[in-house]
């Protein structure tokens, strides 16, 4: 049964508030004084009905049901008797949570299935990575813009974690992502992953925690409205994507990912898009832009029948226009998620090809396709000598590359490098994008994009 509960943090616990070692918080009864106002996330082109994801349990759709069992954390402090959202017009949590989760139902066509199976409420402002904890009055002259937000702006999500027990629900079984929700200015990432073997999620992956599972924590700004909740969602899946092929360029088609996030924009050679990525639908020429009519050439209709794709990407190009989604914004969103291949099998690299699934579960894509990560994924050595023999630990620089490449002084001399503008600088060395790594000058390109 879905439960919405209070969370009573003991802030001063510590160096600062939310803080590990801090005693777990007491749960109480939900304040009920504020209703759920329909109307305050704005037109979401559905009901927004809480009660829809009530009870969370096993898969009862079928084996290709998607249900994801969610832990809502809601950020809502009280200012001068009022919830900060109340007290600024912004949306009502509870309606843009149960929103995120009507609209995914629908785009998939009940396939993904999230489903809440607690929701806590925080009536205080959460800590950042140094212990900073905004007062009423400093936060409100950032707001205003009298002052600038703290530095580092940070959530210390560790503490999080800790605190709530959130690991301990996920390594029980009883949760899978944890949903965040709160106002600007509190630190989230988009999206961020923890868990064993965990990957850039458009956020640096955080280590460290005792989940046992890979955890999606989600980042809602509830200043914002459900077009920008969904815009997370496709981070989400543009570095989930990118970690599965092994990297993501315009201009280029070296693997199917970068055939369908083409955008002819940012792909003068080729002149041609595939389905765009979040900010850059096929025909946008800058940020943002999903009402652009021009017509361009578009590949993206070809992922209808992945895996099976035309030999020359070029051929299959159509004229489209932003009629196609019907010039929105979370028409976009819409069209490009039901564009994402979702094939049962694998591909002939050992990747899995049902692209939904692997956005919706990273734990489900790690135990399908741990040999088919590319080496710059493997974030340890375990991870990075798994046994399928393609890769090696470099543990002068902690980087897993190819295997049979020289680890001399030379390489590791470059591997250390942290940036592009310092692997340029150094003699000897070049930077490969395809794998974000610097490496000897003359290594060879499928060993140094592996």
């Amino acid at each position: 049964m879905h439960r919405v509960r209070l969370a009573a943090i003991a802030w001063t616990c510590g160096v600062g508030a939310f803080l590990v070692g801090c005693p777990l918080p007491e749960v109480g009864s939900r304040d009920a004084g504020t209703p759920v106002d329909a109307t305050s996330a704005g037109d979401a082109g559905m009901p927004p009905d809480a009660g829809t994801h009530a009870d969370a349990g096993p898969d009862d759709g079928g084996s290709r049901t998607l249900s994801r069992r969610v832990l809502a954390l809601v950020f809502d402090p009280t200012v001068n008797g009022q919830r900060l959202t109340s007290l600024h017009g912004w949306s009502n949590p509870d309606v843009l949570l149960s929103q995120v989760a009507d609209w995914w139902a629908t785009t998939t066509s009940g396939r993904v299935q999230y489903q809440f199976v607690d929701t806590l409420r925080v009536e205080s402002f959460p800590a950042k990575e140094d212990g900073f904890v905004y007062d009423v009055d400093t936060y409100e002259q950032v707001i205003a813009g009298a002052v600038p937000g703290h530095q580092p702006d940070g959530l210390d999500y560790a503490a999080v974690l800790a605190q709530l027990g959130v690991c301990d629900r996920v390594n029980a079984g009883e949760v899978d992502e944890l949903w965040m929700m709160g106002g600007p200015y509190f630190g989230f990432y988009e999206s961020r992953l923890a868990g064993p073997g965990a990957y850039d999620y458009n956020s640096p992956p955080l280590s460290g925690t005792p989940c046992q599972r890979l955890l999606p924590i989600m980042g809602f700004n509830y200043e914002r409205a459900l077009p920008e909740a969904i815009h997370d969602f496709g981070h989400r899946s543009e570095a989930t994507l990118t970690h599965l092929f092994g990297g993501w360029s315009q201009d280029r088609t070296g693997n199917d990912w970068e055939r369908f996030g083409l955008v002819a924009a940012q792909s003068p050679t080729l002149g041609f898009s595939g389905c765009g990525s979040i900010h850059y639908p096929p025909t946008a020429t800058q940020d943002y832009q999903y009402d652009n009519s021009t017509p361009v050439q578009s590949v993206c209709d070809d992922f209808l029948d992945y895996p099976v794709l035309s030999g020359e990407p070029a051929a299959a190009a159509v004229p489209m226009t932003c009629a196609a989604w019907g010039c929105s914004e979370l028409g976009f969103y819409a069209w490009w998620f039901q564009h994402l291949p979702e094939v049962e099998g694998k591909d002939a690299e050992g990747r899995p090809m049902d692209w939904l699934h692997a956005v919706v579960d990273p734990q489900w894509l790690s135990e399908q396709a741990p040999s088919s990560l590319p080496c710059f994924g493997r974030l340890d050595a375990s991870a990075c000598e798994s046994g399928d023999g393609r890769c090696q630990w470099a543990a002068c620089a902690g980087a897993c590359i190819a295997a049979g490449l020289p680890v001399d002084a030379q390489a590791c001399m470059c591997l250390q490098q942290p940036s592009v503008t310092a692997c340029n600088a150094t003699p000897g060395c070049a930077y490969y994008f395809c794998s974000e790594r610097c490496f000897k000058e003359g290594t060879d390109v499928s060993a140094g994009c592996r």
